[in-house]
């Protein structure tokens, strides 16, 4: 268990990337497909970067113990970069 995430353990992650993360994405690209709609999946880009890893691109319930700051599993500055370049090809092509 890492200490952003407070008393939610490995297992219980594990179960909400394979049980609402992943289903959610697909059924995203999914539609975003039948309305002709471009997804940007970001998924594959953040492997090897979670909370738990060195290189996280995203923070935990806790950015912070001292002082105190919530974070509310939101991209940090790495992440929203990664999303940002991702969107920008997109849309560039």
């Amino acid at each position: 268990m890492h200490w952003q995430f407070a008393t939610i353990t490995t297992g219980d992650l594990a179960w909400a990337r394979t049980r609402i993360l992943e289903p959610l994405n697909t059924a995203i690209a999914q539609e975003s497909t039948a309305h002709n709609a471009t997804f940007v999946d970001l998924y594959p880009t953040a492997a090897n970067h979670s909370v738990c890893d060195s290189d996280h691109w995203t923070d935990g319930i806790l950015s912070s113990l001292v002082p105190l700051r919530f974070a509310f599993v939101h991209p940090n500055a790495k992440g929203r970069a990664n999303t940002a370049s991702l969107v920008e090809d997109a849309i560039l092509g």
